[in-house]
């Protein structure tokens, strides 16, 4: 929608891949595209591993983590491409939110796999080994 409305766009560009925003000169990154189309591409990925995960019987919640990871990876990535008029160090708002979503995202797969767990029992066995 936003595309067609030409409400967000890209910074201005000669890629092959651009588009004419009506009343505004040159070419921009058709942004708000390539964000459905990496969207596409991250559904049937995650439809892979929900056919992977139900046969190995993980957790629930790591289909969620693999999503909120990359969908936090998209963001922080293609908000480079567009025009923003407030940045604060160098990010823009949606940015430092994908970061926060990234993270807490690694940390919520982090407590899913008993990765916190494992590392903790790992440091005890080692701690007495050596004593």
């Amino acid at each position: 929608g936003q595309q067609l409305g030409g409400a967000a766009f890209g910074r201005e560009t000669n890629f092959f891949m651009k588009i004419k925003i009506v009343d505004r000169p040159g070419f921009y990154h058709p942004t708000e595209l390539y964000e459905a189309f990496i969207y596409l591409i991250l559904f049937i990925i995650l439809v892979l591993i929900k056919q992977y995960l139900r046969r190995k019987k993980w957790k629930e919640g790591i289909i969620f983590c693999v999503f909120a990871f990359f969908l936090g990876m998209t963001v922080i990535g293609l908000e480079f491409l567009k025009v923003h008029n407030v940045y604060l160090y160098g990010l823009s708002f949606r940015q430092i939110l994908a970061l926060v979503l990234t993270f807490g995202s690694l940390v919520f797969f982090a407590d899913r796999i008993n990765f916190f767990r494992q590392l903790l029992n790992y440091f005890k066995k080692n701690r007495n080994e050596i004593s």
